[in-house]
């Protein structure tokens, strides 16, 4: 008990561990969301409303505001004195008027941006979807300046309470039988009251807000590039979706099945990404001293989602009969294929990259990597379908990973062994493949559906 009591003490005390341990919340919450919708009998054209209105505040928000937490993540521990105060109300203004001016357009643009996103589509619940975006894509700064400012037991609990909550927003009004509107006017409620819990939050930290045009000005000049390099990676998963909307006539039954699929588990998105943050802000006070500390917590993240992405390809189908029901059979196999892209998530050049404020090399391999999946995407639909998007994704993800790493060690004689532990890698990418080509053969033969009771 006492080992325990210390490891438990040494975590909530470990700023990254919080970090990762948030994003897997985070993850946490929308997989549970979307199992409950599924066990409450939701229809699968009303879960893929949902869907829906996730893929579009992703789809409106991801370039700029990854953009500017990352920018964050490199700006705001190199200032000092008074720019460190006023930076917290000028970036949070910042992230403000950007989410106003851009939801407003979207409002008041006569449907033709939702309906392009959607494929043609006019769902009223899309706009109520807005009012929550409005307050919580600014409000998502909070995750990121919380780690920052070391503060790692109030991050974790913001996590909890923050996801738990809105867990329980979009998936209480099913359970008591009413309309599901009412899960998206629980969501602006939630969106505002984190919004007004950041402003009490920088006002505690930096009193009065403080306005600073040649602050603003260096945060933007290091943003800019990130703003294309996060619009180009993203874009092409953006592009999934309207082709698939397009392809399909905007069928949200269809778009519901893919939704399901392409997720990966989020255990490796929310311990990668997590990772990805904590080692760009290590490596920004000294790149070449980090890179060891790197390179050690990167092979222990091997070592724990190889194995579950290896499990869950085996066992994908079975897993979906029994958590979801027959009519996301489909989705099982593209759960499997997305397991893949953890080949690419324990890999991290982009943290040094970042953490090399070159943010103009991240937008050049950025722009590649979208041509490659787009142009994949094309190749793959018509034969593979809803399948090729996913294989297309998990390749192109794979190509901007291994440019990424040359670019580094030709411009700055960084060796990708430095950070990457590539034996332990090459062993855990063979047994992946292994599980995959035997998870085809096995599934193909074996009918799940018994599972579906």
């Amino acid at each position: 008990m006492n080992k325990l009591n210390i490891w438990l003490k040494n975590r909530t005390t470990d700023a990254a561990f919080s970090l990762q341990a948030g994003q897997l919340i985070r993850q946490g919450s929308v997989i549970l969301s979307g199992i409950f919708l599924v066990k409450f009998r939701l229809s699968v054209g009303e879960i893929g409303v949902y869907e829906t209105a996730l893929y579009i505040g992703s789809a409106v928000s991801f370039f700029w505001l990854n953009a500017f937490i990352q920018g964050f993540t490199v700006f705001y521990p190199a200032l000092t004195g008074e720019n460190h105060k006023r930076s917290l109300w000028n970036i949070f203004i910042l992230c403000s008027a950007v989410s106003a001016v851009l939801l407003t357009a979207i409002q008041f643009g006569n449907n033709f941006i939702l309906k392009f996103l959607t494929g043609g589509l006019d769902l009223p619940l899309l706009r109520n979807y807005l009012w929550f975006l409005l307050f919580n894509l600014p409000a998502s700064l909070l995750e990121i300046v919380l780690f920052l400012d070391r503060r790692p037991k109030k991050q974790l609990f913001y996590f909890i309470w923050s996801y738990g909550l809105q867990t329980l927003a979009i998936v209480m009004p099913t359970a008591l039988g009413w309309r599901f509107s009412y899960s998206f006017y629980g969501l602006a409620v939630l969106g505002a009251f984190r919004y007004v819990y950041l402003s009490a939050y920088i006002l505690a930290q930096a009193g009065r807000p403080t306005f600073s045009m040649p602050l603003l000005r260096s945060f933007w000049a290091l943003c800019l590039p990130l703003i294309g390099y996060n619009f180009l990676s993203g874009f092409a998963v953006f592009f999934d979706g309207w082709l698939i909307n397009f392809y399909y006539r905007g069928d949200p039954s269809v778009f519901a099945v893919f939704r399901y699929g392409v997720r990966e588990f989020p255990l490796s998105l929310a311990l990668s990404t997590g990772l990805s943050a904590a080692a760009a802000a290590m490596l920004s006070e000294n790149v070449k001293s980090g890179l060891p500390e790197l390179k050690r917590r990167a092979a222990n993240l091997q070592c724990i989602l190889f194995p579950v992405a290896i499990a869950l390809v085996l066992f994908s189908k079975p897993l979906f009969f029994l958590i979801f029901n027959r009519s996301f059979s489909e989705s099982a196999g593209l759960f499997s294929i997305y397991q893949l892209l953890v080949l690419s998530r324990v890999l991290f050049p982009q943290a040094v990259l970042l953490a090399l404020k070159d943010s103009k090399g991240l937008l050049k391999i950025s722009a590649a990597e979208t041509m490659v999946n787009i142009l994949l995407d094309a190749l793959f639909i018509v034969p593979f379908g809803l399948k090729g998007i996913a294989l297309s994704t998990a390749i192109a993800y794979l190509f901007e990973k291994v440019i990424l790493t040359k670019y580094i060690k030709d411009k700055y004689a960084i060796d990708s062994s430095e950070y990457t532990d590539w034996r332990l890698y090459k062993r855990y990418t063979f047994l992946l493949t292994v599980a995959f080509l035997v998870s085809l053969k096995f599934n193909a033969i074996f009918n799940w559906s018994f599972l579906d009771q």
